[in-house]
């Protein structure tokens, strides 16, 4: 037959024979339709993850080229550039194959593919904290996602004596002397699972002390003593002192020995919940 839409006459004639005339039928007009075809996906999609691509191919029975289009109801899980899918987000995405006709075919029915798209996967990157005084000010933790997502941060539970708080911004200030543990998290959304959890551990330590300074007298006579003084340090712990050579100390008074000798004292305060120890230069004491 020729093309659709088109039509032809047939007339059946049979020859004579030794008794019969030939004879001829009646003409018969045969109209020519449109012919069915199909359409149908003839690629897979492998391992669809948020974010990835995919080369859809589709045929048609009719050999006619066939459109591929992404369903309106997945326009938020995945788009379509020519024959490239890219994957925007988890869920649901379904493709359309379809073929319009021409004068020779009807157009095919729809054709669908689902595919089930999964989430990305993102990591943390948490840069290792340095220890902190106690006495300290607030410091911003540094940590980002490999998704560029915000990370929110908590104490973790290996934190002792409450050494420390944190904002879930990452803003850590220390409170006192212990182990501050720090959790890194990001939950992930539509097109990122959560990120594994990362942990830092570091030292709040005691803070130094400002210098300590004997300021009692630096001379004597025999068979006096120094009421020994100092200056500086920090916090609350006890000050001592130690001597060497001809003197020694009762307290805080220098007991000295024979005239034209010498001595040396030392002076130690000692560390507090917020201060390690801190010693004086030594002075000389002469008799």
């Amino acid at each position: 037959v020729g093309n659709a839409g088109s039509s032809c006459s047939v007339t059946a004639t049979k020859a004579q024979s030794t008794n019969y005339n030939a004879a001829t039928s009646a003409s018969v007009t045969i109209t020519i339709t449109k012919a069915n075809q199909t359409a149908s996906f003839t690629s897979s999609a492998s391992n669809p993850i948020a974010l990835g691509t995919y080369t859809a191919t589709a045929t048609a029975t009719s050999g006619l080229t066939v459109a591929i289009t992404v369903d309106s109801a997945s326009s938020a899980v995945c788009s379509i550039s020519g024959s490239t899918v890219t994957y925007l987000s988890s869920g649901s995405c379904v493709l359309n194959a379809d073929q319009s006709g021409n004068g020779n075919y009807n157009a095919a029915s729809t054709a669908q593919q689902t595919i089930t798209v999964a989430k990305a996967a993102q990591s943390i990157t948490f840069a290792q904290p340095a220890d902190m005084d106690v006495t300290a000010t607030a410091t911003a933790l540094t940590a980002t996602a490999s998704s560029n997502l915000q990370i929110a941060f908590a104490l973790g539970s290996g934190t002792t004596n409450s050494a420390c708080s944190v904002t879930a911004g990452g803003s850590v200030t220390p409170l006192a002397v212990g182990t501050c543990e720090i959790t890194a998290d990001q939950a992930g959304n539509a097109t990122y699972s959560a990120a594994p959890r990362v942990t830092r551990s570091f030292a709040i330590q005691r803070a130094t002390q400002t210098a300590l300074t004997i300021t009692s007298a630096s001379t004597v006579g025999y068979g006096n003593t120094i009421a020994l003084t100092t200056s500086g340090g920090s916090g609350t712990g006890a000050v001592s002192f130690a001597t060497t050579g001809t003197c020694s100390v009762s307290g805080t008074t220098l007991i000295v020995g024979n005239a034209g000798s010498a001595c040396t004292v030392t002076a130690t305060k000692a560390a507090d919940s917020t201060y390690s120890a801190v010693s004086s230069a030594a002075q000389t004491v002469t008799i």
